[in-house]
Parts: structure tokens; C-alpha cells; sequence
């Protein structure tokens, strides 16, 4: 994903996340106030990662200040981990009695060119942390989704001679190549202890291995973004002869989980512009990393967990609530004020909510 077109949600809520919101048209519900959930705590800063230990030690990624946060059941905060200064911390996994594995990434909008030292990291219950892998080493010597074409692809260069350009033109509507970009957003730990990453600029989905070596599960497809009415490309200062088009976004990987049939699920949101409604849940076979879609028309869809019996909850960060998937459709939608992540354990539902603000961690009996 390009640096002028980075759609991902760290970008989106820090450019553009008043404007999200208005699109989607949803009423905020204040943290904890909604029927049915417990505030857990709050003060939370940007908690984009949640993980719950097998002791039920909490795991918060605050991710716009990187800081991986552990709140045990006495409700006793420490911090676990710092990023590097200026960088997120938005994926959180954790394993047995205190083993963090935790992403570390770049905001691009302070960056020139593709970022450097985004990593994988895991920190011990002795507290001692390592890298365990260079995501953007890997995509600079990869960059997997190359073969993907983003932008108007397949307009009539007449229409594309027409589009604005300068600084005030929306970003890259000329076709593009998947570029150098990296960005491991959300974490899933495999049955053989393995890593599997999302990686929402790379557009693909990751394995690191115990060895630190990674290799490419899949790749995702660019989104067709349309067919775009007159009234949009008004708003977005394109030309009318791309009414009835498509854009092709990039495809944006946000959560990656382990469904109860072993294959992985991973929950995308469209590259900007992002239109409500192309947000999708796939998934991936674990055997062979073919692509399927689950479930599509949701919007900013950031997170996922899924039950015991194949339900999927998806935290949709603009619209305000979890998504209740069964059989491939949305059968509820459980209001909440911007959940930035959603987990399972037993049969209490957990997520956090108003990332924008005071951020909270809250609970649903399931």
C-alpha cells in the first residue's frame, strides 16, 4: 500500500476518523452504557489490541502511544512492553500464563517512503522482550501482493487524463501496482506455535515460524469499490466520465483468527476511499491458503473472534458495534461506541470500546 494512499485503520483514525464516522451515519453509545455489557476499566489510550491469558490476565495494546498494557484480575495495571518512540502497538496475541506476542509498526503519515522496523515481537512472563521477526524486512524482498492492480483499472485512459491531480487530488486514482508497504496489524498463534500476521498494507496474510522465518499464506484480491453514482465522484472531485465504475481499493487485512474447523479468518476493510458496506470476512484454507468469502456489507470491520460453535462477532470500528455472523449472514449487530477489538473466552464475550477517547475494556455474557 502506498504512503499517500494508506487506508488501514491506523491511518484512518488518525486523518480521517470524524469523516469515517459521518459516512457511516451511526449514533455513538458511550462505553459500557449499552444493554447487556460491564465496564471492565478505562483511561485507555487508542486499545486496538485485546488478548485474554489462560488466567485471565488482560493483554491492551494502546497503540497510538505503544504500549503493551497487562491488567490482572485485581485490576493492577503494569506495562509490559514500550515501542520504539513514534511507533504503534496494535496487534496483541497471548499464549499459557503470561507469553506476549505483540506487533510493532509505523504511522505513515510521518513517514517517507516504505517504513522500516516493523517487527513481531514477543515478550517472556520474566518480562524479557525480543523481535522476533522483521515484517518490513520481508516485504521489501517480497512485497507479495505486486501482482495486484489498484486505482480505475480498466478505464479508457480519456477519462483517466481527466482526473485532478496535485495536492488536493484524492489519492492515487491512477491505476497502481501493489507497492512496498508493510504494516502487521493483527496477530492469530497456530497449533504449532507459529505466528500468523495480518498485514493490513501488505495486503496479505503471514506465517513466522518459531525461527523467525516467514513465509506468504495469502495473498488478498484489490476490492471493487463501486459502481460509484454521480453524487460521490461529485464529492470526491472526480469526473463524471467514471460514473458507473468501480475503484479498486486495496484490500486492507485487519484480524486474523483460528476458526474451530482450523482454517483462518480474516476480517478486510477497503483501502480509501472507504466506502460503508465492502468491509468482508474471509476465509483462508489452511491447507491450501485458497480465499472465500464469508460474509460482505460490513463496514470498518477491524477485529473478529469467533465461538465454539462457528459464530463470528466482528468489531466494526465506525459503525458502532460487533456483528453477529451465523451461516454467512449478519443475524445481529450489538451496539457499542467504537470497538477497536473483540475476544472470546469461555462464554463471556470481551472487546474494547471508545478508542477515540476514554477508552474502555468491556464484557457480554454469551
Amino acid at each position: 500500500m502506498t504512503r499517500e494512499h494508506q487506508s488501514s485503520v491506523r491511518s484512518r483514525t488518525l486523518a480521517s476518523a470524524a469523516v469515517a464516522a459521518a459516512v457511516v451515519c451511526a449514533t455513538a453509545i458511550p462505553a459500557g452504557a449499552a444493554d447487556g455489557w460491564t465496564q471492565l476499566g478505562d483511561g485507555f489510550t487508542s486499545p486496538l489490541g485485546l488478548a485474554v491469558g489462560d488466567d485471565g490476565t488482560l493483554y491492551v495494546g494502546e497503540a497510538f502511544i505503544g504500549q503493551l498494557t497487562a491488567i490482572n484480575k485485581a485490576g493492577v495495571r503494569r506495562t509490559l512492553a514500550q515501542a520504539p518512540e513514534g511507533s504503534f502497538l496494535p496487534g496483541v496475541e497471548a499464549t499459557g500464563r503470561g507469553t506476549v506476542t505483540y506487533t510493532v509498526t509505523l504511522p505513515p503519515e510521518f513517514q517517507d517512503g516504505p517504513p522500516a522496523g516493523t517487527t513481531l515481537n514477543r515478550v517472556l512472563p520474566n518480562g524479557k522482550a525480543t523481535v522476533l521477526a522483521s515484517m518490513s524486512g520481508y516485504e521489501a524482498d517480497h512485497n507479495p501482493d505486486a501482482g495486484n492492480s489498484y486505482g480505475f483499472v480498466g478505464v479508457e485512459q480519456s477519462c483517466l487524463d481527466q482526473l485532478p491531480t496535485g495536492p488536493d487530488a484524492p489519492p492515487q486514482p491512477q491505476p497502481y501496482p501493489g507497492l512496498i508497504d508493510s504494516d502487521p496489524y493483527k496477530i492469530a498463534i497456530d497449533f504449532d506455535g507459529s505466528r500468523i500476521v495480518a498485514d493490513s498494507a501488505g495486503n496479505d496474510l503471514l506465517r513466522v515460524a518459531s525461527n523467525g522465518q516467514i513465509t506468504t499464506v495469502a495473498v488478498f484480491a484489490p476490492i471493487p469499490q463501486g459502481p460509484l453514482p454521480a453524487e460521490a465522484l461529485a464529492e470526491l472531485g472526480l469526473p463524471d466520465c467514471l460514473a458507473g465504475t468501480s475503484y479498486y481499493s486495496e484490500p486492507v487485512p485487519t484480524d486474523v483468527e483460528i476458526g474451530p474447523d482450523g482454517n483462518y479468518y480474516v476480517t478486510t476493510l477497503p483501502g480509501g476511499p472507504e466506502l460503508p458496506g465492502f468491509a468482508t470476512v474471509y476465509r483462508v484454507s489452511r491447507a491450501t491458503g485458497a480465499i472465500s468469502p464469508i460474509v460482505t456489507g460490513l463496514s470498518s470491520a477491524v477485529d473478529l473472534a469467533i465461538d465454539r460453535d462457528g459464530t463470528i462477532y466482528v468489531a466494526e470500528l465506525f459503525g458502532n458495534s460487533i456483528a453477529v455472523i451465523k451461516g454467512g449472514a449478519v443475524v445481529d449487530r450489538i451496539p457499542i461506541d467504537s470497538p477497536g477489538a473483540v475476544e472470546i473466552r469461555g462464554r463471556t464475550l470481551y472487546a474494547t470500546s471508545g478508542v477515540f477517547g476514554n477508552g474502555s475494556i468491556v464484557t457480554r455474557a454469551l
